[in-house]
């Protein structure tokens, strides 16, 4: 495949993505990137702000300890107990998945050879308290066998009382993540919060941000800060592929451009709802500029992915004219159209430093400052494994506006 080839391929990538979007009733919304780009930059000026993951988590004060290692993954695994739950959401991420039976927590637990090396452990349904006793127990178990493991446990809240706290309490609980919904009575929902507080170190509000609730969601962020919570996780909203009826009669919207690179991620929470990741920067905006005591952290769908893409390209051995970027771990490499200048000689290259194509060059990224060439691009490729061989898949390329050595 020559240079042109190569951009034609990933831009009719791009148009296959959107006729997909266009085949749901639910209409795909405007592009949101100028002003995200705005809300961005408005951010990154704010000391009390950290944007990272490439603008993928974005946190104003306290993130969990968990949130902190989900970035990799590689120290970090989340047990399901079973995908039954005691609410029927209609925007549910399970609702997408087969029915599928799991194994004992336990049983799950000890398969991994890396159990004792886990830094993180979650547990997560459907809602996990269905199974109290085998939850309770399996936390014990991973606390007597991983002491120093932090763990935390996603809940509804609708079996939390104070019994079951204390037992949590006693077993070693380090954290418990609580949804709550505009639906729910906002009083009743701070109070369980606070409840938890009384019990367990570190209580977050974990819930998707809805386009429509802004006010809503202000005054939550406001509420928290006097329930103990140690912070929030805003979630991006998700259309999981079902409900699609419910979801056009409440006015939702596709998001324009749900992925910045195209691939077959393993996630499998659905397509992410318009407007949600703008509302979602607004209020970290807003909590900083009341400086709320709680902390507030934004974690879009594509920050689920770093994980499998982490995975995936630390384990390979990577050529000397590619880097894995660090900030979202796809392997990059700098493809320059050859125009004329043998820009390997220009740069002094030696024969295993570049990659020759048909009417290109791949080299280092750090050259980019280097070569006066007029045509180049940034090249994001993938590791996979098939039929026990590794392949270097390319998947997108990029911009290269602000990119020197500091890749993004």
């Amino acid at each position: 495949m020559n240079y042109i080839d190569f951009l034609s391929h990933h831009t009719t990538r791009k148009s296959a993505l959107l006729n997909i979007l266009n085949s749901f009733s639910l209409p795909v919304g405007e592009d949101e990137n100028t002003e995200y780009s705005g809300l961005i930059s408005i951010l990154n000026e704010n000391p009390l702000v950290k944007i990272c993951n490439a603008g993928k988590s974005i946190r104003y004060n306290y993130v969990s300890e968990a949130c902190e290692l989900c970035h990799k993954g590689d120290r970090s695994h989340t047990f399901i107990t079973s995908l039954e739950c005691s609410r029927y959401c209609y925007y549910c991420a399970n609702l997408n998945q087969e029915e599928s039976v799991f194994l004992p927590l336990k049983e799950q637990y000890d398969a991994r050879e890396d159990r004792q090396m886990l830094q993180s452990v979650g547990i997560t349904g459907g809602e996990p308290f269905l199974f109290k006793k085998e939850v309770t127990g399996f936390v014990g178990y991973v606390k007597e066998d991983n002491p120093d493991c932090y763990i935390r446990i996603y809940t509804c809240g609708d079996y939390l009382d104070s019994t079951l706290l204390q037992e949590l309490q006693m077993l070693g609980l380090d954290e418990i993540r609580i949804s709550v919904k505009p639906d729910d009575a906002v009083s009743t929902a701070l109070d369980k919060i606070s409840l938890c507080a009384e019990y367990i170190p570190h209580v977050v509000v974990e819930m998707p941000v809805f386009p429509d609730e802004e006010e809503y969601m202000q005054n939550l962020l406001i509420s928290l800060q006097d329930t103990g919570a140690a912070g929030i996780n805003l979630l991006e909203f998700l259309f999981p592929l079902n409900n699609e009826q419910v979801f056009a009669e409440k006015g939702y919207r596709l998001k324009h451009t749900p992925y910045h690179v195209i691939y077959n991620y393993d996630y499998p929470g659905g397509l992410p709802i318009a407007g949600s990741e703008l509302l979602a920067l607004r209020l970290i905006e807003f909590a900083a500029g009341e400086k709320l005591n709680i902390g507030v952290h934004y974690c879009a769908l594509e920050n689920k992915f770093t994980s499998q893409i982490y995975f995936q390209n630390s384990r390979i051995k990577l050529r000397n004219w590619e880097i894995m970027d660090p900030n979202d771990f796809f392997i990059k490499t700098l493809r320059v159209k050859i125009d004329g200048t043998d820009i390997i000689s220009e740069l002094g290259l030696k024969e295993n430093d570049y990659f020759k194509g048909s009417d290109y060059v791949d080299i280092h990224p750090m050259f980019r400052e280097k070569t006066g060439a007029i045509e180049m691009t940034l090249v994001y490729s993938v590791a996979e494994n098939i039929e026990n061989k590794t392949v270097i898949r390319e998947v997108h390329y990029g911009a290269l506006k602000g990119v020197s050595h500091e890749l993004q």
